[in-house]
C-alpha cells in the first residue's frame, strides 16, 4: 500500500486539486524539467569555483575600491560627478548604491549582487546560444563563464572577475549589451516593438562603457538588418526600424541626462554621460604604455607573430579532425579522435603549453565567421530570388534584374533566420574584441570582452562546422577532437586559479568586509589599522595615488572630489584641477601609498608625475608615522592640533 501511495506522481496530485487532466500536467511538467535542466547544470557548476575563490578575487588597492567607496558615498547622499570625480557612465554606482541602501554597505552586498548579474548573465547567453546552435553545444560554451570567466583570478592584479571586477560598468554593460540581443531577437521576424525594445538596451549601455555601447549597438543592429534581409524586407522598413531602433538608444541616456540635470547644471550632466566617452578619445591617455599593451600595439611585430602562431595552432587541429574524416573508417573516426584529443592534452599539459597563446587568434576567427554567415545570408537570398525569377518565366511574367530586396520574394526559411542570427551574435562578439584586438585574451580585460568571442568559437566547434560536415554526407570527429583539448585547456587555468587564491593575508575590520590576499598585502592590513586608530571617525583622510578601498573599509571619508591619481585620471581631470580641489577640501590626514607605475612609464607619484601636488603635500602636511620600511607614510595636516593622534605613535 504504502508503494503505490509513493507511486502517485506530482502531477496526479495537483490534478485531483484541481481541474487539469493529469497527462496533460505531466506533460507540462515535463516540458519544465526539459528546458530548466541546463540552468540547474550551470548553478551546480558554479558552486565549486564560488566557494573556492570566495572572498579571494580583488586586489586590496587597485580599481576594486573605488567600486566600493563611491556607491557607499553616493547612498551617503553624496552627488556623482559634483562631489566625485567620476568618468564612467552613472548607472553602475547609482545601481550599486541602491544595493547598499537596501542591504546595507558592505563588500558581502557587493559580492552577492554581483554573483547575481554573474547567473543573469550565464543564463541569458545559454538562452541566446541554444537560439543558434544545438543545446549541448549551447550548454558547453555557456558553461565556460562559471569554469573559466566568472570566479577567475589568472595574474598578480586581481579583480578580473564577475564577482569583484575591476569596473561594474564592464558586467552591467555586458547583461545590459546581451539583452538588447535578446530583445532585437524576439520572434522569427523583426517589429517595431523589439527594435525598440532592443534600442532601449542599447541606450542603457550607453551609460556604462563605449566598448559596450558599440558591441550593442553593432550585434543588435546587425541582427536586425539580417533578419530583415532574410524576410525580404524592403530598404525602407529596414531603415525605418532601423531608426525606431536609434531613438530607442538615445532615449535612455535623454533620460539619465535630464534625471542629473536635476542635481547639477544642463551641461555639467551632458558631459558626465559622455565622460566615458571623452576619455576613449584622448590621445595622450591611448598612447600610455598599459593601454598600448592591453590592445596589443606597444610590441606590434610580437602580437602580430602570435596571431599568425594562434592560428596555426587553430588550423592543425581542423586539419587533423578533417584526415580522420577522410582517412579512417567510420566506426573507428570518433575513437581515433578522442584518444588523438586525450594524448594531445595530455602531452601539452606535460610540456608547459603556453595556452593563452591560442587565444590571440579570436578575432581573426569571429571575422572568417562573420563573413561565413553574411555569405550563407547572401548566398540563400540568391536562391530565393532565383525561384522567383523562374516562376515569374514559367507564368510568363516580365523579370527584373533588380537585385534589390522585394516583398514578394518567398518567405525566409527557418535556416535563413537562425544564419542572421548567427552573423549578429558574430558582429557582437567581434566589435566586443575591439579594446584587445592585437592581444585577445580571456585574462584582465578578456574576462568580459573575450567572453563573447570564446563561447562563439566553443559552439562553431562543436555544432556549426560538424553540422556543416553532415550536410555534405561526411560525419565531423572534430567535436571529439576537441572536447579532451577543452578540457586540458581548462584544467591549466583552475591549475593557474589555484596559485593565485590567497589567504595569508586577513584584510577588514569587520565579517561583512573581510577578505583574503597574499602576504603582500600585510602593509595594507597595517594602513587599515593606523588609519582607525588615528583618524577619527569624523575626520577625512585621502590615499594617494590610489587605495581609497582603505577609505571604505574604515568608513572613512576621502573628503576630496578626486578619489585617484593615477596617471589616466591625471591626464584625463587635469593636475591642476585636482590639486586646486585638494587645497580647498584640505582633507585632515594624507596616506600616501606605494604604487608600482612602470605599467603607465612612470616611475612614482611626485617623481616624474604630479610633483605639484607632492610639493604641496610636503608644504601643508606632517609626518606623523610610517610602516613597511617607510614605503607607506600617514600624515597629518599641519594646522590641525593632536587631538586625535593616538598616544601609541
Amino acid at each position: 500500500m504504502t508503494t503505490a501511495l509513493q507511486k502517485r506522481s506530482l502531477a496526479h496530485r495537483l490534478a485531483a486539486a484541481g481541474t487539469v487532466d493529469a497527462s496533460i500536467l505531466r506533460s507540462r511538467l515535463r516540458r519544465m524539467a526539459y528546458s530548466l535542466w541546463p540552468y540547474a547544470v550551470l548553478a551546480l557548476l558554479a558552486v565549486y569555483p564560488a566557494a573556492r575563490s570566495w572572498r579571494t578575487g580583488l586586489d586590496p588597492l587597485v580599481d576594486f575600491g573605488r567600486e566600493l567607496y563611491v556607491p557607499w558615498q553616493l547612498a551617503e547622499g553624496a552627488t556623482l560627478y559634483r562631489d566625485i570625480a567620476y568618468f564612467n557612465g552613472p548607472l553602475s554606482p547609482y545601481l550599486n548604491a541602491v544595493w547598499f541602501q537596501l542591504f546595507g554597505a558592505s563588500l558581502a552586498t557587493l559580492m552577492a549582487a554581483n554573483l547575481a548579474v554573474l547567473g543573469a548573465i550565464t543564463a541569458l547567453t545559454f538562452h541566446l546560444l541554444s537560439r543558434i546552435a544545438s543545446r549541448g553545444a549551447a550548454l558547453a560554451a555557456s558553461a565556460l563563464l562559471p569554469l573559466l570567466f566568472g570566479f577567475g583570478n589568472y595574474g598578480t592584479i586581481a579583480n578580473y572577475n564577475f564577482v569583484t571586477p575591476y569596473s561594474h560598468e564592464l558586467t552591467h554593460g555586458l547583461l545590459l549589451a546581451l539583452l538588447a540581443l535578446a530583445a532585437a531577437w524576439q520572434g522569427d521576424k523583426p517589429r517595431r516593438r523589439t527594435a525598440l525594445l532592443a534600442g532601449l538596451f542599447i541606450g542603457a549601455t550607453f551609460l556604462t562603457k563605449p566598448e559596450l555601447t558599440a558591441a550593442a549597438a553593432a550585434g543588435a543592429a546587425a541582427s536586425h538588418a539580417a533578419m530583415c534581409f532574410a524576410a525580404g524586407t524592403s530598404w525602407r522598413r529596414v531603415l525605418r526600424q532601423v531608426t525606431i531602433m536609434a531613438a530607442g538608444a538615445v532615449a535612455t541616456p535623454l533620460v539619465a541626462i535630464a534625471w542629473l540635470a536635476t542635481m547639477m547644471p544642463l551641461p555639467e550632466a551632458v558631459d558626465a554621460c559622455l565622460g566615458a566617452w571623452r576619455m576613449a578619445g584622448m590621445a595622450e591617455i591611448r598612447q600610455l604604455d598599459f593601454y598600448r599593451e592591453c590592445v596589443g600595439t606597444l610590441d606590434l611585430p610580437m602580437s602580430l607573430r602570435n596571431i599568425v602562431v594562434s592560428l596555426a595552432h587553430g588550423a592543425a587541429v581542423l586539419g587533423a579532425a578533417d584526415i580522420l574524416d577522410r582517412r579512417i573508417a567510420d566506426d573507428r573516426r570518433r575513437w581515433w579522435a578522442l584518444a588523438l584529443g586525450l594524448c594531445g592534452g595530455a602531452l601539452l599539459i606535460v610540456e608547459g603549453y603556453y595556452w593563452p597563446i591560442i587565444e590571440r587568434a579570436l578575432p581573426m576567427w569571429l571575422a572568417i565567421l562573420t563573413f561565413w554567415w553574411a555569405a550563407r545570408l547572401v548566398r540563400a537570398r540568391k536562391r530565393r530570388l532565383a525561384r522567383v525569377q523562374d516562376d515569374d518565366r514559367h507564368e510568363g511574367t516580365a523579370v527584373s534584374d533588380d537585385p534589390r530586396p522585394s516583398p514578394e520574394l518567398p518567405q525566409a526559411g527557418r535556416g535563413d533566420v537562425v544564419a542572421a542570427l548567427r552573423l549578429g551574435w558574430c558582429v557582437f562578439a567581434l566589435v566586443m574584441l575591439g579594446k584587445i584586438a592585437l592581444f585577445a585574451r580571456v585574462m584582465h580585460y578578456g574576462f568580459a570582452l573575450a567572453l563573447p568571442a570564446a563561447l562563439t568559437v566553443v559552439v562553431a566547434v562543436l555544432d556549426w562546422i560538424p553540422r556543416r560536415g553532415r550536410r555534405r554526407c561526411r560525419g565531423s570527429t572534430l567535436p571529439w577532437l576537441f572536447l579532451p583539448l577543452l578540457a586540458a585547456y581548462l584544467l591549466a587555468y583552475q591549475v593557474q586559479h589555484s596559485m593565485h587564491i590567497h589567504r595569508e593575508t586577513a584584510v577588514g575590520l569587520s565579517p561583512q568586509d573581510q577578505f583574503f590576499a597574499d602576504a603582500d598585502a600585510a602593509p595594507v592590513a597595517t594602513a587599515l589599522d593606523t588609519i582607525a586608530a588615528y583618524v577619527a571617525a569624523d575626520e577625512t583622510v585621502a590615499v594617494l595615488p590610489e587605495g581609497v578601498m582603505l577609505n571604505f573599509l574604515s568608513r572613512r571619508a576621502s573628503g576630496t572630489k578626486f578619489i585617484t591619481w593615477m596617471p589616466p585620471e591625471v591626464l584625463f581631470f587635469g593636475e591642476e584641477a585636482m590639486l586646486a580641489d585638494l587645497a580647498a577640501a584640505a582633507p585632515d590626514w594624507i596616506v600616501l601609498a606605494p604604487r608600482d607605475l612602470d605599467e603607465y612609464g612612470y616611475r612614482g607619484f611626485g617623481d616624474d608625475y604630479c610633483r605639484a601636488t607632492a610639493a604641496w603635500i610636503d608644504a601643508h602636511y606632517r609626518p606623523v608615522t610610517t610602516w613597511d620600511d617607510d614605503h607607506w607614510r600617514l600624515l597629518r595636516r599641519r594646522d590641525l592640533s593632536e587631538r586625535h593622534v593616538s598616544t601609541t605613535d
